[in-house]
């Protein structure tokens, strides 16, 4: 978030900005605002934040009073919080809205007491995974690192979940051992997709469960 340069503002000038929610409120709430300047002379400026009614001040005092602007970043990691919110609410089949802070703190009680099974798990990696690599320049970087392998020690060979070929192990070999095996053919719970010519990773996927 980076301060406005109050001096230079003039009206039609406009931002967004993200204030932190509050404590009865979640991100379907709203806290991704659009500022506007309505009004602006040497002396003072008006803004609107939103649909709230305009606002007038000093422009000596709206370097430290105008809403902070959101950088691309800030409101990249807004979008992706609330696509995770979304999922959430979808998972859990609840109703959002400003819900009293206590019955918040006890469903996530029950979420945090409600044991994860592998399976389940791994489909979160999955997801979170996904989500990673929709960046291309970031997708590069996690296929050098699936191609990476590096030699281990007898005990993570020996690991009943930590999957290791010839000696050594790489990035979904580990991801497999967090989430554990497919019994009782031991085969894990992630797998990567990649292009025909083995080239470009395409995706993250469960591992479809054996038969027989």
């Amino acid at each position: 978030m980076d301060r406005v340069d109050a001096g230079t503002l003039k009206a039609g000038d406009s931002w967004f900005s993200i204030r932190p929610p509050m404590p009865y409120e979640t991100i379907r709430a709203g806290y991704k605002s659009l500022v506007t300047i309505i009004g602006a002379t040497d002396k003072f400026i008006t803004y609107t934040i939103g649909k709230d009614k305009p606002i007038r001040i000093s422009r000596n005092r709206a370097a430290h009073k105008l809403p902070l602007r959101a950088t691309d970043e800030d409101l990249k990691s807004f979008d992706n919080a609330v696509e995770y919110d979304l999922l959430v609410r979808k998972l859990t089949n609840f109703k959002w809205d400003a819900q009293p802070l206590e019955m918040l703190r006890a469903m996530w009680n029950d979420v945090i007491s409600t044991p994860l099974d592998d399976r389940r798990l791994a489909e979160e990696l999955v997801y979170r995974l996904n989500l990673l690599i929709k960046n291309e320049e970031i997708r590069k970087d996690v296929f050098t690192l699936l191609e990476t392998r590096i030699p281990v020690c007898p005990q993570t060979c020996k690991h009943p979940t930590i999957q290791v070929s010839d000696g050594k192990l790489g990035l979904l070999g580990f991801l497999n051992g967090l989430v554990g095996t497919m019994t009782p053919l031991g085969y894990g719970h992630i797998a990567a997709v990649f292009s025909d010519d083995g080239l470009i990773l395409e995706r993250f996927e469960l591992m479809q469960v054996p038969n027989g």
